[in-house]
């Protein structure tokens, strides 16, 4: 039996962990009503970014999710060029200005998520669609009953550092919704990067 096929997001996931310098203090002086910051060891900081693209493989948004382990509660200041920001783990404000984040934080795990302004991303993509072995825009796919194939296709952005490219890794995801499609997609093809 035949099902509509509907529009699919794709999202890609780049995760990577780097040392970072998290500035903290235990409570005591002042910033805002928060402790202030002060230089503590290299702590663990893990960033996942989101990119959201559209059916034409153009960039729709990137976000990144920030997550720091801190020993201890203190003011965590971290750096990033961000539309909007949103803490993941309590209702601890966060205070931004000049590409400048400062979160007070309890000990344990912090998540705050941020809207990048860039969609600068390592990738460009090229997405085509075959409905039946006719390639069609995703447009024209749209409500049409056949065998799909999706075809995704990626290349280095020569407008982000060459580093990102190589060193970075990338997940995608097509999010499919199965009662509209009567074959699930199963691939047991490996996929070149």
């Amino acid at each position: 039996m035949n099902k509509r096929i509907i529009a699919f997001t794709l999202a890609l996931i780049i995760a990577f962990s780097s040392s970072v310098l998290v500035f903290a203090r235990e409570d005591g002086e002042n910033f805002n009503g928060y402790p202030d910051t002060v230089k503590i060891k290299n702590t663990k900081k893990q960033e996942v970014i989101y990119i959201n693209i559209e059916p034409d493989g153009e960039v729709k948004d990137v976000t990144a999710v920030n997550i720091f382990d801190m020993e201890k509660r203190g003011l965590i200041t971290d750096y990033g060029n961000y539309s909007s920001l949103r803490n993941m783990t309590s209702d601890n404000r966060i205070i931004y200005r000049n590409e400048t984040v400062k979160i007070v934080t309890e000990e344990g795990k912090l998540y705050y998520e941020g809207n990048c302004i860039t969609k600068d991303i390592p990738w460009n993509f090229s997405i085509r669609y075959y409905l039946d072995g006719k390639e069609m825009s995703s447009d024209e796919i749209l409500g049409k009953s056949g065998k799909v194939k999706v075809v995704i296709e990626s290349s280095q952005n020569k407008n982000v550092p060459e580093n990102f490219f190589k060193k970075f890794v990338m997940k995608i995801i097509e999010i499919i919704i199965q009662d509209l499609v009567s074959k699930p997609p199963v691939s047991d093809k490996i996929i070149d990067v």
